[in-house]
C-alpha cells in the first residue's frame, strides 16, 4: 500500500518504470555476477568435489586423524595415508603426518612431499587447530605457492591439549603451462573487456530507456492535464494529435470523445434555450386568444340581455375563432412533438400527386374567399407517380399554401406547381405567392419553431380567426415533413415580391426504372 506521506514524484509513471528498469539491471547484474563466480572463479571443478570440500572433509579428515599414530610404524602411517589419498586423489588433495615437534613423519603422495616439506612450525599448527583460524588467509605473505598457504584443514592426534602429531590436509600446488597460463590471462583480459562494454552498454540502454520514458511520461502528462482541465469545465480543451503511436491514438480517442461531449452539452443547452423559448411563445401565443375569450365570454355573461343579435353572433364568432386558433395550435406541437420523437414514422405508398394537390387547394379555397385570393394548381402532363406518405405530404401542402394565403396581398394568387425533374426521377413541388414576401434577415429563422416575422403578426379581420394569428409552427413542421422524406423544403423571396416553397418528391421505381432505360 503506498504511503500517504510519499512524495509526489515516486507515484508518477516516470518514477515508476525507472524502478522497474533499474531493479531488471540490478537483477541481471546480479545473476552476472553470482555465475562468473560459480563458474570462472569456482574452486570446484565439479560438484562432487565441492560437496566432499564443503560437506564430509572435516569428518573424514577428523576420522583419519584417529587412526594415526605418529610414534607407531611409518609404514603403517604411510599406508592410510595412501589409502584415504587414494579416494580423494582426484580433488587435489595432499596429506601429510607431522611430530610434535614439527618434522614431517609421513606423506600421501610420498618422499617427494616429505623432501619439499621436511619441517613446519608448530606455532603455526597449533594455531591452525583452532576454530577462529581462517584458512583463506595467506601465512607466508612473501610466497603465495608456499606450503602453508595451502593447507585447509590440520586435525591433531591424540590429546588436543598435548597432541601427539598433527594431521595436515592441503591442496596440490598449481602447475600451469607458460602457454596456457598466456591464454589465461589473455581470456581473464578479453573478460575484463567485456565486462566494461557490457557495463558501457547498460549505462547506455538506461540513459536511453530513461529518456524514453521521460517522453512517453511528459506525453501521458499532457494528456492527462487536458483530461482534467476538461473534466473541470473547459469544453474546449484539445491535446496536439502527432504521432501513430497508442498515445497518440488515445489523445484522438479523446478529442473525438469531447468534442462529443461538447456537441451533446451544447445540444443540451440549446433544448434548454428551447424549452424557455417555448415556454415564452407558447405563454405569448396562449395570452392574446386566452385574453379575447376572456373578455367575450365576460361580456356575453355580463350584458346578454342588451347586446343585439348581430353583436352576440359576432361574439360567439370570435370565442369560436379563438377556439379554432386554440385547438390548431395545441394540435400543430403534438406533431411536431411526435416528429421530433420519432414516433410519426413516414408510410411511403404509390399515389398521384396531382390529385393530393387538387385536393389540397380545393379544402382551402374558403379560406381566400376573405381576401378575394385566388388558388390554382398548375401541373406538368404526364407526371409519374410519387412514393410519399400522402397523409404527411397534405399537411405540408396544407401549410404552405395556408400560408401563401396569410401573408398574401387582397385580390393576390397562390400557385401550385408541379413538374418532373429532366430525368423523370423526380417530381418538383412548388408553391408562390404574390404576397408580401420575406425579410432577408427572417430567411435563415423561418424553419425555427415558433419564429414570427413582423408580417406573420398581419390581422385580417375578415380572415377565419387561425389565419389571423400564427404559431410560428407550420413551416417546422413542413420542413421536418419533407426531410423525412429525403429532401429539404427550400424558400425563395424578396420583401414585397412573394415567396416560393420548393421541395422534390420521389418518383415510383417504375418510373425511375423507365428513366434509367432512357439514359441506356
Amino acid at each position: 500500500m503506498t504511503s500517504a506521506y510519499a512524495p509526489r514524484f515516486t507515484k508518477t509513471l516516470l518514477f515508476r518504470l525507472s524502478a522497474v528498469f533499474l531493479v531488471v539491471v540490478a537483477l541481471c547484474l546480479g545473476g552476472y555476477v553470482l555465475w562468473i563466480q560459480a563458474t570462472v572463479f569456482s574452486p570446484y571443478s565439479n560438484n562432487d568435489e565441492k560437496k566432499w570440500f564443503e560437506d564430509k572433509a572435516d569428518r573424514e579428515l577428523d576420522g583419519l586423524a584417529l587412526k594415526l599414530d605418529p610414534d607407531g610404524a611409518p609404514e603403517t602411517n604411510q599406508a592410510t595415508l595412501a589409502a584415504f589419498r587414494k579416494r580423494v586423489a582426484h580433488f587435489g588433495v595432499e596429506l601429510m603426518i607431522f611430530g610434535p615437534d614439527g618434522k614431517a613423519v609421513a606423506s600421501a603422495p610420498g618422499d617427494s612431499l616429505l623432501a619439499a616439506v621436511p619441517t613446519l612450525d608448530t606455532t603455526l599448527l597449533a594455531a591452525m587447530t583452532g576454530k577462529q583460524w581462517d584458512f583463506d588467509s595467506y601465512p607466508d605473505k612473501s610466497n603465495v605457492e608456499a606450503y602453508q598457504n595451502r593447507i585447509f584443514d590440520v586435525d591433531p592426534i591424540g590429546d588436543h591439549a598435548s597432541p601427539r602429531g598433527y594431521l595436515v590436509a592441503s591442496y596440490e600446488p598449481v602447475r600451469v603451462r607458460a602457454d596456457v597460463l598466456e591464454v589465461h590471462n589473455s581470456l581473464i583480459d578479453t573478460q575484463r573487456l567485456l565486462e566494461k562494454v557490457l557495463t558501457v552498454m547498460l549505462i547506455l540502454a538506461a540513459i536511453t530507456l530513461f529518456l524514453l520514458i521521460g517522453w512517453t511520461s511528459n506525453r501521458v502528462s499532457r494528456l492527462s492535464v487536458a483530461m482534467e482541465a476538461f473534466t473541470g469545465g473547459d469544453l474546449e480543451r484539445r491535446v496536439r494529435e502527432r504521432g501513430s503511436d497508442e498515445i497518440a491514438d488515445l489523445g484522438r480517442h479523446f478529442n473525438h470523445m469531447a468534442s462529443h461531449v461538447a456537441s451533446l452539452v451544447d445540444s443540451l443547452r440549446q433544448k434548454e434555450q428551447f424549452q424557455r423559448q417555448l415556454i415564452a411563445n407558447l405563454s405569448h401565443d396562449l395570452r392574446t386568444p386566452m385574453a379575447s375569450l376572456r373578455g367575450h365570454v365576460e361580456t356575453l355573461s355580463l350584458r346578454f340581455d342588451q347586446l343585439e343579435p348581430a353583436q352576440r353572433a359576432r361574439a360567439l364568432d370570435t370565442i369560436t375563432g379563438n377556439l379554432e386558433h386554440l385547438d390548431r395550435l395545441v394540435e400543430r406541437m403534438l406533431v411536431l412533438s411526435r416528429l421530433d420523437a420519432g414516433q410519426a414514422a413516414i408510410r411511403p405508398e404509390e399515389f398521384s400527386i396531382v390529385e393530393l394537390a387538387d385536393s389540397v387547394v380545393r379544402r382551402c379555397e374558403h379560406l381566400a374567399l376573405p381576401g378575394g385570393i385566388s388558388l390554382a394548381t398548375r401541373a406538368e402532363p404526364g407526371l409519374p407517380l410519387v412514393m410519399a406518405d400522402p397523409l404527411q405530404l397534405a399537411l405540408v401542402l396544407q401549410n404552405l399554401v395556408e400560408n401563401g394565403i396569410k401573408f398574401n396581398r387582397p385580390r393576390g394568387s397562390v400557385t401550385l406547381s408541379l413538374a418532373a425533374t429532366p430525368d423523370r426521377r423526380r417530381v418538383v413541388v412548388t408553391v408562390s405567392d404574390t404576397g408580401q414576401g420575406i425579410a432577408e434577415a427572417d430567411l435563415p429563422h423561418i424553419f425555427d419553431r415558433f419564429f414570427t416575422g413582423d408580417a406573420s403578426r398581419t390581422r385580417h379581420e375578415d380572415a377565419p380567426a387561425h389565419l389571423k394569428y400564427s404559431s410560428g409552427l407550420g413551416l417546422a413542421i413542413a420542413a421536418k415533413v419533407v426531410a423525412a422524406h429525403g429532401d429539404e423544403l427550400k424558400v425563395e423571396s424578396r420583401q414585397g415580391e412573394g415567396a416560393t416553397f420548393r421541395f422534390h418528391l420521389q418518383a415510383t421505381a417504375t418510373e425511375t426504372r423507365k428513366a434509367l432505360a432512357a439514359e441506356g
